[in-house]
């Protein structure tokens, strides 16, 4: 058996080296009712769009209604964050 030629160094753990960097935000409307559980909304791109989407929907009295964001990641540095409440909304009557 031959003995190999020189192999190169290994590369440097490239996932431990990478920065942690954000690359954004989405956002969701979050309906928090008197009773029952809560009821989400898709990922938007912007709380405008949050707001948007919440206009078709009907209010309930004592329901609560919140933005949730979360951070967009990379597969590289995905940190599986959950969302978080970042607003409570209040919707402008229909009239």
């Amino acid at each position: 058996m031959r003995s190999q030629p020189e192999l190169p160094e290994p590369l440097p753990d490239r996932l431990g080296d990478l920065k942690k960097h954000r690359h954004g935000q989405v956002y969701r409307w979050k309906i928090v009712p008197f009773n029952g559980p809560p009821e989400y909304g898709e990922w938007l791109g912007t709380e405008r769009d949050v707001q948007a989407a919440l206009r078709s929907k009907t209010r309930s009295i004592g329901g609560r209604y919140y933005c949730e964001a979360k951070s967009i990641t990379c597969p590289e540095c995905d940190r599986d964050e959950t969302a978080r409440v970042i607003c409570a909304l209040s919707l402008a009557d229909k009239s």
